[in-house]
């Protein structure tokens, strides 16, 4: 079984640019959800989830930090998003089918940390 979903990345505007990394947020598209970082209940580890909000736009300076990650170009087409409130940890998934989407340390070699952001999905 695949599952998809349609993300919107939102980009932010970071004082200096750099391309290779540009602040974003990422949404379930015809949702209010929006990937969220935060420490996992009962370990020191952090953990990504989705957390509703009403507008993203609204949510200002540290309360947005859960929300951002870094789009960093990996190689060619592929990019990688870094946790802006975690340093270091990666939007990853599991080389194995069904396996949820989750944030790993950039260093790990065990999970695929480049997707391709197709603007025609």
């Amino acid at each position: 079984v695949f599952y998809a979903a349609k993300i919107n990345v939102d980009s932010y505007v970071a004082q200096p640019f750099n391309i290779n990394k540009r602040p974003v947020t990422l949404g379930i598209a015809g949702s209010k959800f929006y990937l969220f970082c935060a420490v996992k209940q009962g370990t020191e580890d952090p953990d990504l989830s989705l957390k509703e909000v009403d507008n993203i736009k609204d949510i200002k300076d540290d309360d947005l930090l859960p929300f951002m990650f870094f789009k960093k170009p990996s190689s060619g087409v592929f990019n990688s998003f870094e946790s802006m409130a975690f340093p270091g940890y990666c939007i990853s998934t599991s080389q194995q089918e069904s396996n949820p989407v989750q944030l790993k340390p950039e260093e790990s070699q065990v999970f695929l940390q480049d997707f391709i952001v197709n603007p025609n999905f």
